[in-house]
């Protein structure tokens, strides 16, 4: 009864020393993290699904899995709220090996085991297929619903440079998903207008570039320059001319 769990009890602890050594970064980092991203997840998953189809085959599906269970767990970390961090990672493979390897025990106490080698899919294990694929179709499918969800992140960017030539040049780039027109005013350290301008109606994506000399009473002072909309103070940016 033991025989046939210890590949998955030494699964399990392998898997737990892989996310310590790999949390508190200690020594043989480079082989756990090898062992957590391209072995463990997959042994549990062709565990879980396929018959015995010999040691070479195996070890090609483990590979294959675990690169695949991989990609996916990062895709939906970029997809969450959350960064992708060495925190990030261990949480989400850990918790997921571990799923997977009790899913395999519970498998085995209620399978015959071991399975016939016959090296293909038995009708039977076949028949299993239909979970997983519909767990990755439902994955797959929440992860989409879940991008196509997100808000557009809607910025101006806005900036003000010396050039070789010694004027200034003033920088807008509307990114805000709709037209939108700003005013542009230009001041001295001492609150004196020097330039104004107004970019009209500015299109999504559109940019626009004013360049100016300023006033010859400017010397070396702070310059600042003030982007409104909709008479509102929006951005502000200065250079030290």
């Amino acid at each position: 009864m033991f025989r046939k769990y210890v590949d998955l009890i030494a699964y399990m602890i392998t898997m737990v020393v892989a996310v310590v050594v790999l949390r508190q970064e200690l020594p043989l980092q480079p082989v756990m993290g090898i062992l957590l991203v391209f072995i463990l997840p997959g042994y549990a998953m062709q565990s879980l699904i396929y018959d015995e189809p010999g040691e070479f085959a195996r070890l090609l599906l483990t590979i294959g899995i675990s690169t695949t269970i991989t990609i996916l767990v990062g895709f939906l970390i970029h997809l969450s709220p959350y960064p992708i961090t060495r925190e990030s990672w261990l949480v989400s493979l850990g918790v997921l090996s571990t799923l997977l390897g009790f899913a395999a025990a519970v498998r085995r106490a209620f399978g015959n085991y071991p399975f016939i080698k016959t090296g293909r899919l038995t009708s039977l294990l076949a028949s299993n297929l239909v979970v997983p694929v519909i767990g990755v179709c439902v994955l797959l499918f929440i992860s989409y619903q879940f991008a196509i969800s997100q808000p557009e992140v809607t910025f101006t960017s806005f900036s003000i440079l010396s050039d070789d030539s010694g004027g200034l040049r003033v920088n807008v780039n509307n990114f805000e998903q709709m037209t939108v027109e700003y005013n542009i005013e230009v001041k001295s350290e001492d609150g004196q207008v020097i330039y104004r301008e107004s970019t009209g109606p500015l299109t999504h994506t559109s940019s626009k570039t004013y360049v100016f000399e300023p006033p010859t009473f400017v010397e070396s002072e702070r310059i600042t320059a003030e982007l409104y909309r909709d008479g509102d103070l929006y951005r502000r940016a200065w250079v030290d001319f």
